[in-house]
């Protein structure tokens, strides 16, 4: 199946109107610009990832996200605190999900500052250095 137009057939039955616009590939330079752009960051893997590194770049951006429930994305972001998981390949809860966060401002706004802080605590270059620094070091 084609996941983005399952996605979309799934948003079109419960919005009115297009939320949703998809940018395709997007050179790193114009990222942060973008994420100025958006109210949440959406992340619908299928398949696991390593490391959730859109859904860091989201958080750090204080752009909170709805990402699928499945390998980096799941460790990365925490479900109710900074976003919203779903399970992966289930276009009617990622639109649930994605409904929730549209009806409240202050919900998005609650995650995407939770998101930050997140992701300059826990996921800063110099922190996860020293920790495999040390990792390696008691090796």
């Amino acid at each position: 199946f084609d996941f983005e137009v399952r996605i979309t057939a799934a948003f079109d039955m419960h919005f009115e109107e297009k939320w949703i616009v998809n940018l395709g590939w997007v050179p790193q330079e114009k990222v942060p610009s973008l994420y100025d752009e958006v109210d949440i960051a959406i992340v619908p893997s299928l398949w696991v990832e390593p490391f959730g590194i859109t859904t860091l770049e989201a958080m750090a951006s204080g752009v909170p996200v709805v990402g699928s429930k499945i390998g980096g994305i799941a460790e990365t972001l925490v479900d109710g605190e900074t976003g919203l998981h779903y399970p992966s390949g289930d276009s009617g809860r990622l639109a649930e999900s994605l409904k929730k966060l549209l009806q409240s401002p202050d919900l998005r706004r609650q995650y995407g500052e939770a998101g930050r802080k997140r992701a300059v605590e826990v996921y800063d270059w110099e922190r996860v250095v020293d920790n495999q620094y040390m990792d390696l070091f008691r090796s």
